[in-house]
């Protein structure tokens, strides 16, 4: 599994933290299930990668 860091402001950490209490869940569970979410709700999980050549060669296509 990757690791990242991130900054917060002051008001969602503790936020966040409150939430977390709340749930009873782990501070990182939530932030698991919030970017899944989130990257589900916005197609994510079905982008593709493409080289250049092919993404330009798509583009020449939808442009004609």
């Amino acid at each position: 599994m990757a690791r990242i860091t991130i900054a917060l402001s002051d008001r969602d950490h503790l936020a966040l933290k409150l939430f977390s209490l709340q749930k009873g869940k782990r501070v990182i569970k939530i932030i698991q299930e919030a970017i899944e979410q989130h990257l589900r709700n916005e197609g994510a999980y079905d982008l593709e990668i493409q080289s250049r050549t092919e993404s330009e060669a798509q583009s020449d296509a939808t442009n004609q």
